[in-house]
């Protein structure tokens, strides 16, 4: 039969009309599976860069420091509620076993979190300190100046110490080591009890104290800051209060380039029973009654015996700070302090006993309640 040509030419018209709309709705599709796609990238960059935010601009040093306070407060409430959710999803045993991860992640974020913001304060007593050199009249600057000191430092930086240090991480420390971990003691084998509570007592332990770390250094930061501002100040000398302006500014960009809040979290590994690291002390001796290797326990009353003596002398020291006997003391007592902190800490990492990493927590918790005696 012959075909009809005018139904052949319908066909070919539908036939190309139907191909290039597949091809519109398949781009269509493309496109939006770029955009989306995009913007989860750009979502996940954002939490992977963790920018530092600005500080919120303030008209007077009133209102700076109302906003440095608020700023902390912030902070705290964020990480507070983000724990209370942890804790209400990972709250049995078997939760954190299968999530160790999250715990992980989490205590990162406490440390990422707060050595940004230490990194902000900085910068607020940067502008504090240029607001206080705008406003007050060169016979009146030194004296004003002492507001960084007292607003600041004694400030919105011990507020970090309080909340965070001293608040959040040892509620983990309660809920998870010494509470869910704990209380699995007679339902798991023990090698993985053991295990399990080693690896939450390092993250713990690693992060509370490189929280502390990044508290102190950022208030002694802030201390020299200060201390050296007015001391321009006291020799009314505007040149050189701009100039410590000037150079505090640059520490705060060389610490945002070299911030370690880009930095991860190794997984921490479980505290072996038979092999000994060659890096660390080791427990070798034959263990005394109470289940602790005389090196060990040496090493434990010495850093203990020495913190006694520091607390001593440091009370001294803040009573008379101009005694010159205590003044030529003063930095072989920081150089000690240095010694002895890093030599307790090696230990924690190496191959201890039940009895022993039992025996360190509690020379760690007599030594902190003591050192804040003297904070």
């Amino acid at each position: 039969m012959e075909e009809n040509p005018e139904k052949s030419k319908k066909i070919t018209k539908g036939t190309i009309i139907a191909i290039v709309v597949s091809i519109i709705v398949i781009i269509l599709i493309a496109l939006l599976v770029i955009f989306l796609t995009g913007n989860k990238d750009k979502n996940t960059n954002d939490i992977v860069k963790n920018e530092f935010s600005s500080v919120t601009e303030s008209s007077t040093a009133d209102e700076l420091i109302s906003n440095a306070e608020s700023d902390e407060k912030a902070l705290y409430n964020t990480l507070e509620t983000d724990w209370k959710k942890l804790s209400s999803e990972i709250n049995t045993y078997e939760k954190y076993k299968n999530n160790k991860e999250k715990v992980e992640a989490f205590y990162k974020k406490i440390l990422t979190d707060t050595e940004n913001f230490n990194i902000k304060l900085r910068e607020y007593t940067l502008k504090y300190a240029q607001k206080l050199v705008e406003t007050s009249d060169s016979s009146d600057l030194y004296d004003n100046l002492e507001d960084i000191y007292d607003d600041i430092y004694d400030g919105v930086a011990s507020d970090i110490y309080d909340d965070i240090y001293d608040d959040l991480i040892p509620d983990m420390y309660d809920y998870y080591y010494d509470g869910i971990l704990k209380d699995a003691y007679d339902t798991v084998p023990y090698r993985e009890y053991s295990d399990m509570r080693s690896q939450e007592y390092k993250l713990y332990s690693d992060t509370r104290s490189d929280v502390y770390k990044s508290y102190s250094d950022t208030r002694s930061d802030i201390y020299k800051f200060y201390s050296n501002i007015r001391s321009k100040a006291y020799q009314e000398e505007l040149e050189k209060v701009n100039k410590e302006i000037v150079d505090f500014q640059e520490d705060i960009n060389k610490l945002k380039s070299n911030s370690s809040s880009s930095s991860t979290v190794a997984p921490s590994a479980p505290i072996a029973s038979e092999t000994h690291s060659t890096s660390t002390p080791t427990s070798t001796q034959m263990p005394t009654a109470s289940g602790l290797s005389s090196d060990f326990k040496n090493a434990m009353d010495t850093y203990e015996n020495f913190m006694d003596e520091y607390v001593e002398f440091m009370k001294k020291y803040k009573a008379n700070s101009t005694n010159s006997d205590l003044i030529s003391q003063y930095a072989t007592m920081l150089q000690k302090y240095s010694e002895q902190v890093a030599t307790f800490e090696k230990w924690k990492s190496n191959n201890l006993t039940n009895e022993e990493l039992s025996y360190y927590i509690d020379v760690q918790a007599r030594v902190s309640k003591k050192l804040l005696e003297v904070t």
